[in-house]
C-alpha cells in the first residue's frame, strides 16, 4: 500500500485521534442517555459524525497552542520548538486557496516536515 508523504502526518494524526476520541465519548454518552436500544443504534452514528466534524478542526486549530503550553512544562528539543512556532502558519498556507496563497506560504515548501 502506498503511503502519504510525511507532510500529511500533521493532519492524519489529529484526524485519527479525534475520530477515536469522539467515537468513545459519543458512544459512552449516547449509551448512558438512551441505553442499548434500537434508538441507540439509530442515534449514535449521527452523534459521532457530528462530534467528529466539530472535533477535527478544533484539534487542528488548538494543537499549536497545546504544544506551546506543553513546552512550558516539558523540555522540548529546539527542532520541535521551531516546528511548533511555524505549525499554525503551515496549516494556513496548506489550506490557502490556490492562486491566493497565505502570507509567508512560500517559505513552507522548502522546509522539511517530520
Amino acid at each position: 500500500m502506498r503511503k502519504l508523504p510525511a507532510r500529511f502526518e500533521r493532519y492524519v494524526m489529529p484526524l485519527v485521534l479525534s475520530g477515536v476520541m469522539t467515537c468513545v465519548v459519543s458512544l459512552t454518552d449516547t449509551l448512558h442517555s438512551l441505553g442499548f436500544s434500537p434508538n441507540f443504534i439509530r442515534t449514535w452514528p449521527g452523534v459521532w459524525l457530528l462530534s467528529w466534524a466539530v472535533a477535527f478542526p478544533t484539534v487542528l486549530l488548538a494543537l499549536p497552542l497545546i504544544r506551546r503550553a506543553v513546552a512550558l512544562v516539558v523540555e522540548v528539543e529546539e527542532a520541535v520548538k521551531d516546528e511548533v512556532e511555524n505549525l499554525a502558519a503551515d496549516v494556513v498556507a496548506d489550506m490557502a486557496v490556490e492562486g491566493a496563497p497565505a502570507e509567508g506560504a512560500g517559505e513552507v515548501e522548502g522546509r522539511a516536515h517530520r
